[in-house]
C-alpha cells in the first residue's frame, strides 16, 4: 500500500512540475505578423509581441528557425528573448530605423545617440537565451565612420550629415564624443537594470560595441559567441561599465577591439556622479583576436576593484591583460586576481608594445620622466596579483608602467612558465613580488627595472643563466634571492638607489656591475 501511495504520488508530482512549465507564457512571434523570410522589415511586429507578453506579466518572446529582419528592438521587465537554433535576426542597414536617438553611454560619457540594436533601459528580470544568432550587420556602419575620419585625416572638411546634425542637437552640452559626431549604436545595451542574462546565442557583425552594461546589477552572459571582423573598429566583444555583480563564462570572443573590457566612466563627469565597477568575474573563457584579451579602462574614472580572472585562454590578440589609464582619466583599481591562464601568440598591437601583461598609467600619453602634482584625476592602481600563467612565443611577457607620483602598489606575479622574445619591463611600482617564474627568453636582459621600492624576487629561474642579466635603476628595498638557475649578471645604477640585498647561500659566481654613482654600502651579497 505505501509502494502504490508513493508512485501515485510522484504521478501527481509529476503532472503537477510539467504543467507548470507548459504554462509559461510563450509568445511565438509569428503569431504576430512576423515573417520569417528575410526581408520584410518586421520592426512593429516583433515591438507588438513583446509588448504583449508584457501586458501578461510578462514571458518569452519566441523566435523559431529562419530569418528575420527587423530594426532595434526594445526589451522590457520579465521578458526573455528566446531565439531557437536555425534562427537569424538581422538588424537593418537603414540608419534613420535607429531614431529617434535615446539616453546610452558612449565610451565613458553619458549622451543621446542612434538606438542600440536590442535596448534595455531601467529593466528587471530579462535575458536573451537559444542558439540562434544575430547580425549586427555593421559593415555598413563601419564603412561610414572610416569615410568620416579618412576626410577628417586628410583635411577636408564637409558639412555634417543629417545623422551628425541630429546627434549635435540631441547633445548641445557634449564636446564631441569620437572626434566625428557620429555616433555608431552599440550591438545590445543595457541601462540602470538589473537580473541580466545573455545565454548560448550567437552575436555577429557589430557596429560598435558588442554587448555593453551601465549601471547594472546581476549579471551572467554565459556559453556566448561573438565574432567581429578582425579589422573592425572599436567592436569590443563585452563591457560592463559602471556595473556590480557580473559574471561572464564559457563564452568564445573573437573581435576587433578588447574582447573584454571594465569600465567605469570617462573624465570629472564620471568621477563625480558614477559609479564603480565591482564584483566581476570572468572565467572559462576564449578570447582569440582583439586589441586585449580582458582590458581594465581606459575609461575608468569611477573605479575598478573586486575583479577575478580565471581559467582562460588568450591567443593571438595585442595583449593579454591590459590595465590602461591616464593622468586625465584617472580613477583607481584594485584587488584584483588573475590565475591559470594560458597567454599566447601576442607579438603585434598598435601601440607597438604587445605584452601578455601591460599595466598602464601613461595611456595615449607620451613618456614622461617628471613628477605631477597629485590631483583628482590622478589614477591609483593597487593590489593587483597574477599568478599559474603560461605564456609563449610573447614579444614583452610583463610591461608595468607607472607614474612617478603615483606608483603602482602591491603587486605581484608568481608560478609563471613564460617563453618570450624580450624581458620583464617595470617603471614605477612600489611593492612588488616576483616569485618562481620560469623564464626562456631570447632577450639577454630578464628584467630592466627603473624606480622601483620594495622589490622582491625568488625563484626566478632562466635558461643561460650566466649570461643573463638584471638592470635595475633608482631602486629602493631590493631583494634577490640567488639559485643556480637564476641571473648571475647584476647591473645597478642611479643615484637614489638604496639598500639592494642579494641572497647567494649556495655560493654562486655573482658578476655585479654597480655604478659610480650608487654608494657601495647600499649593495650588499649575503653568503
Amino acid at each position: 500500500m505505501n509502494k502504490i501511495f508513493l508512485n501515485l504520488s510522484h504521478v501527481i508530482l509529476l503532472f503537477f512540475v510539467v504543467t507548470t512549465v507548459y504554462t509559461q507564457n510563450v509568445i511565438n512571434v509569428l503569431d504576430y505578423g512576423v515573417k520569417n523570410d528575410g526581408v520584410y522589415k518586421n520592426t512593429s511586429e516583433i515591438k507588438a509581441a513583446i509588448e504583449k507578453a508584457a501586458s501578461q506579466g510578462g514571458g518569452t518572446v519566441y523566435f523559431p528557425a529562419g530569418d528575420y529582419l527587423t530594426g532595434p528592438i526594445h526589451l522590457k521587465s520579465n521578458i526573455t528573448l528566446h531565439i531557437d537554433a536555425g534562427a537569424i535576426i538581422k538588424f537593418s542597414k537603414d540608419f534613420d530605423d535607429y531614431l529617434p536617438m535615446v539616453p546610452t553611454r558612449f565610451q565613458g560619457a553619458n549622451g543621446i545617440g542612434f538606438s542600440p540594436l536590442i535596448y534595455g533601459n531601467n529593466l528587471q528580470n530579462v535575458a536573451i537565451t537559444g542558439m540562434g544568432t544575430v547580425d549586427g550587420q555593421g559593415e555598413i556602419w563601419q564603412k561610414a565612420i572610416m569615410d568620416i575620419r579618412k576626410y577628417k585625416k586628410q583635411g577636408i572638411k564637409r558639412e555634417p550629415n543629417k545623422w551628425q546634425q541630429i546627434f549635435a542637437e540631441n547633445n548641445p552640452e557634449k564636446k564631441n564624443l569620437d572626434q566625428s559626431g557620429f555616433q555608431r549604436p552599440l550591438f545590445i545595451q543595457f541601462l540602470n537594470s538589473s537580473r541580466i542574462k545573455i545565454k548560448d546565442i550567437k552575436i555577429i557583425n557589430a557596429p560598435f560595441w558588442t554587448v555593453h552594461f551601465v549601471d547594472c546589477d546581476n549579471v551572467t552572459v554565459d556559453g556566448v559567441y561573438i565574432k567581429n571582423p578582425e579589422e573592425s573598429s572599436n567592436t569590443d566583444g563585452i563591457n560592463p561599465e559602471s556595473s556590480r555583480n557580473v559574471k561572464i563564462t564559457n563564452c568564445v570572443i573573437d573581435v576587433g577591439d578588447d574582447c573584454i573590457a571594465i569600465k567605469s566612466g570617462k573624465g570629472s563627469e564620471a568621477r563625480e556622479n558614477y559609479k564603480p565597477s565591482r564584483n566581476i568575474q570572468i572565467s572559462n573563457c576564449t578570447m582569440i583576436h582583439g586589441a586585449a584579451g580582458v582590458a581594465i579602462g581606459s575609461e575608468m574614472s569611477a573605479g575598478v576593484e573586486d575583479v577575478v580572472i580565471s581559467n582562460c585562454i588568450m591567443e593571438n590578440t595585442g595583449k593579454g591583460i591590459h590595465i590602461k589609464t591616464n593622468r586625465e582619466r584617472g580613477g583607481y583599481i584594485k584587488n584584483v586576481r588573475v590565475n591559470n591562464m594560458i597567454i599566447k601568440d601576442i607579438l603585434y598591437c598598435f601601440d607597438g608594445v604587445p605584452a601578455a601583461i601591460h599595466i598602464n598609467a601613461m595611456y595615449y600619453d607620451k613618456d614622461s620622466i617628471q613628477y605631477m602634482p597629485i590631483t583628482k584625476s590622478t589614477p591609483k592602481l593597487q593590489n593587483i596579483h597574477f599568478s599559474n600563467i603560461t605564456m609563449s612565443n610573447i614579444k614583452y611577457p610583463v610591461f608595468l608602467y607607472g607614474l612617478g607620483e603615483s606608483n603602482f602598489k602591491d603587486l605581484s606575479f608568481s608560478n609563471m612558465d613564460i617563453s618570450s622574445i624580450d624581458g620583464m619591463k617595470i617603471k614605477n611600482v612600489d611593492g612588488l613580488l616576483l616569485k618562481n617564474i620560469l623564464m626562456r627568453s631570447e632577450a639577454t636582459d630578464i628584467l630592466n627595472g627603473k624606480s622601483i621600492k620594495n622589490l622582491s624576487i625568488d625563484g626566478l629561474t632562466v635558461r643561460d643563466s650566466n649570461n643573463k642579466v638584471i638592470d635595475i635603476e633608482d631602486a629602493v628595498n631590493v631583494d634577490i634571492t640567488v639559485n643556480y638557475t637564476s641571473p648571475k649578471q647584476y647591473k645597478v645604477y642611479g643615484g637614489t638607489t638604496k639598500n639592494i640585498i642579494l641572497h647567494n647561500y649556495l655560493g654562486n659566481t655573482i658578476h655585479l656591475d654597480v655604478s659610480d654613482e650608487v654608494p657601495k654600502d647600499e649593495i650588499s651579497i649575503m653568503n
